[in-house]
């Protein structure tokens, strides 16, 4: 789930997160079940901060856990915390269906 072969044409979800972080600890069986479940539709790159401070800065990730969902170099979600599998599936949702439109 961290480092997905790069597929240019599928939209991908940022996962910026740290070690220390409970809620980033809280949400990762679902994160690991929706990568799987939308697998082909969606690629998931998990980040730690404080070994990519560069791509974080480059997202504007101020607190962890942060999503950003892309279709090409486009964010199309941004979602800071953690509340629940429900609006992580949501926004998994919704970045899937920006890169079939």
């Amino acid at each position: 789930m961290s480092k997905p072969s790069r597929t240019p044409d599928l939209p991908r979800i940022l996962v910026f997160k740290s070690t220390w972080c409970p809620p980033c600890t809280a949400m990762t069986p679902a994160l690991e079940r929706l990568s799987a479940q939308l697998a082909g539709r969606v690629e998931v790159e998990v980040l730690d901060t404080t070994e990519h401070m560069a791509v974080a800065a480059r997202h504007n990730v101020m607190a962890v856990p942060t999503l950003v969902g892309l279709v090409g170099e486009q964010v199309v979600a941004h979602e800071v915390g953690y509340a629940g599998p429900a609006r992580l599936e949501d926004l998994f949702e919704r970045v899937a269906s920006a890169g079939a439109g």
